[in-house]
């Protein structure tokens, strides 16, 4: 019996510590999964608060994103108005370009219109090699009276919004086609003219700007500054302007005249002194070509320059040129060295070497013209030595009688 009972007590006390193990494993679980939910529960509010930040920032981003896309909305919808106000003028002045070329067709083709027109000088056709014939075809077509024009029997007619048009038009590109004239001549100096005919476009581009405030204005003045203002800054064409007695250094800003002496110092340092042969005087002068308003800009021919007015030291010979009144625009600059070619020897070389220089390649272009109405098909076996003598006649033949 006893050690019935000590089993028993035995048996007690292995249940008892069995199940204490087990209450302090069960408490730690509890603790820990207590932690566990803890943290779980902090991290969730804090989720809930960063999710709270980011729809508040996307409601805000939302916000922003709209307006930016009204904003983009708005500037779309106007460029595309613009970009059809654009379209819209460039079409209504293409039908009214058309327009007049209809009137000038019907008036060289039909004898009615000749008969009406007799008494006003006749209308110029446009070309494809001349983008200025387009302009003068609009001019002639202007200088007829509006009365005159509604005589001629013809559908299309040129409205009085039209004509103001035309003649805005015509206006404006005016000065650009002095230009194109000036410096596309062939018998007359056109080395010279470059710089103050670039400084002239822009000189009447900011007087015409006054009365016509308009995107065309702004886009020739932009086109000037880029396409011709290199040529301001070119020492060959400097050297050219200054070697010509009608421009000198008029065509220079204060600041400039330093920088122009200074180039033709340079360079005539490099010229040899020689005795030279007496000059003709009896030569006799070059026609000139009518001026215009394109050099307004400069002081007057007959102002007296002063003598070395940079103060910079220079040759005695560029001290007598500059001390000389400038010529008129009206007389050959090439008749002025003609003459002076004693007194001013080697500026009178450099003056031959730059002034003889074509300012664009028109003069040469004409030559293709002359050529293809001199080798025609019927004259295919033309040899190449009696064509270049044709050419030579054709060309020179005013200096041959």
């Amino acid at each position: 019996m006893p050690r019935k009972n000590r089993k028993t007590r035995h048996g007690d006390g292995g249940e008892t510590g069995a199940s204490d193990t087990m209450l302090e494993t069960l408490e730690n679980q509890v603790s820990e999964t207590k932690d566990i939910m803890s943290n779980n529960i902090i991290k969730m509010h804090e989720r809930e608060g960063k999710l709270e930040d980011l729809e508040s920032r996307a409601g805000i981003l939302s916000e922003q994103t709209t307006a930016e896309f009204k904003k983009l909305a708005v500037k779309t919808r106007q460029k595309a108005k613009k970009k059809s106000k654009r379209m819209t003028y460039i079409l209504v002045g293409i039908i009214v370009i058309a327009v007049a070329l209809i009137i000038l067709i019907l008036v060289l083709y039909g004898t009615g219109a000749l008969e009406i027109l007799e008494d006003y000088n006749r209308l110029q056709a446009a070309n494809a090699t001349r983008w200025n014939s387009q302009l003068h075809m609009i001019c002639s077509v202007l200088n007829v009276p509006e009365l005159e024009l509604d005589k001629i029997d013809c559908k299309t007619k040129l409205s009085s919004y039209e004509r103001k048009l035309l003649s805005e038009l015509c206006t404006i590109l005016e000065p650009f086609d002095k230009a194109t004239v000036l410096v596309q001549g062939e018998k007359t100096v056109t080395a010279s003219l470059p710089i103050p005919v670039t400084l002239g476009l822009k000189h009447q581009l900011k007087l015409i700007s006054v009365d016509y405030n308009c995107k065309m204005i702004k886009s020739l003045k932009s086109s000037v500054e880029e396409r011709l203002f290199q040529f301001v800054e070119d020492e060959a064409y400097i050297l050219a302007s200054f070697l010509d007695p009608r421009f000198k250094t008029r065509w220079c800003e204060t600041e400039q005249i330093d920088q122009c002496l200074a180039v033709v110092k340079d360079k005539l340092s490099q010229v040899p002194t020689s005795s030279e042969p007496p000059c003709d005087q009896n030569s006799p002068p070059c026609k000139r070509a009518k001026n215009d308003d394109l050099f307004s800009f400069m002081p007057a021919p007959s102002v007296e320059r002063k003598r070395n007015p940079s103060g910079i030291s220079v040759s005695s010979e560029m001290d007598d040129y500059l001390s000389d009144n400038c010529i008129d625009m009206s007389k050959d600059p090439l008749l002025y060295w003609h003459s002076n070619c004693q007194r001013l020897p080697r500026l009178a070389k450099l003056a031959v070497q730059y002034l003889a220089i074509p300012a664009t390649s028109a003069p040469v272009e004409r030559l293709f013209s002359t050529a293809g109405k001199t080798f025609r098909p019927e004259r295919c076996r033309l040899a190449d030595g009696t064509f270049e003598k044709l050419m030579m006649v054709k060309c020179n033949g005013k200096m041959l009688k």
